[in-house]
């Protein structure tokens, strides 16, 4: 691995992090380079990463955006083979979300294709222009080393979590299969519980009766959108209920030939959930939350019903 940067003081704490965090299994070979980003490196980069770097470079307003960072594109792909891939992260705020909205604008210029998060190459739902929301996840900190969080509390500083922006991008022309990415947090609603998404059809608002139905910032949706869908007043996004309407591709419940579809015997079903009634959501609190309990909760009914049959027979002999 080669590093670059003005600071090597920089580089060498994180450096002693990256080690912190691998342990004994830090197994690699780091070069530590001094010097600005458009510094040419030994041969070329398979995996070019950008990390808190162009946020620092002097952005203007709107107009200057788009040339700025066909500029910044350029100077990365120097360093980078035909075939390799980019990727950019940056802290989650709004400023770094528009200039990554910028920047991948213009990689899909000069040919390159967005892997994560973006599901699609059609244009950013969430530039973070104005008042608009950005593209953002937000991680636990939880994991990180004990001597970075106490330093973190000595400074007053405590974080619980950490929020960030990032784009991957490759060459390649990967299949796409019409998915959902989720990106914010689940926050509560009229009918249970929602959450942003993008999608190629714009910004989407999932909607779930209940937290445990909800996904994870970052989870992949395969879709199966009712026949109509609805828009949310107050975003514009599209509606997409969770409850049995969408699953993660690759999960025992995926059903890829059903893409971007409704499940067939779930029709009238799909096009009730935007606003479940009372008598709907009581079944969804006994599911579980993970993908091998719900299947095996399939059979539970059967075992209830043969369990009543059981104690109605002791109540009759305990009558007799």
């Amino acid at each position: 691995f080669v590093c670059v940067d003005r600071t090597p003081g920089i580089m060498r704490d994180g450096l002693q992090l990256l080690q912190a965090v691998a342990g004994k299994d830090f197994a690699w070979h780091v070069d530590l380079v001094k010097g600005p980003l458009h510094t040419e490196i030994r041969g070329r980069a398979d995996l070019l990463v950008a990390a808190n770097t162009l946020n620092e470079l002097q952005w203007g307003p709107g107009g200057n955006m788009p040339a700025q960072a066909e500029k910044a594109v350029n100077t990365l792909r120097k360093n980078m083979t035909e075939d390799g891939k980019l990727l950019i992260i940056e802290p989650g705020t709004r400023r770094s979300g528009t200039i990554i909205t910028h920047l991948r604008g213009e990689c899909l210029n000069q040919g390159m294709t967005p892997l994560a998060p973006c599901p699609h190459t059609q244009d950013c739902p969430l530039p973070g222009k104005g008042n608009d929301p950005w593209c953002h996840f937000r991680l636990p900190a939880d994991t990180a080393p004990q001597w970075l969080r106490d330093l973190s509390r000595e400074a007053r500083l405590p974080k619980n979590d950490t929020s960030l922006s990032f784009l991957l991008l490759t060459r390649e022309q990967p299949t796409r299969h019409h998915l959902v990415r989720a990106v914010s947090g689940t926050f509560p609603i009229q009918h249970g519980v929602g959450q942003y998404a993008c999608s190629e059809q714009g910004l989407v608002l999932l909607q779930a009766v209940n937290q445990s139905r909800s996904g994870w910032p970052g989870d992949l949706l395969r879709p199966h959108w009712p026949e109509q869908p609805q828009r949310d007043a107050k975003s514009g996004a599209l509606i997409l209920p969770l409850d049995n309407a969408s699953e993660r591709p690759g999960s025992r419940h995926d059903r890829s030939g059903q893409t971007g579809k409704k499940p067939e015997q779930q029709g009238s079903k799909a096009k009730t959930q935007a606003s479940p009634s009372k008598k709907q959501t009581r079944p969804e609190k006994k599911q579980s939350q993970s993908n091998n309990a719900e299947t095996s909760g399939k059979h539970r009914p059967a075992q209830a019903s043969r369990q009543r049959k059981k104690n109605t027979t002791r109540d009759a002999q305990g009558k007799k």
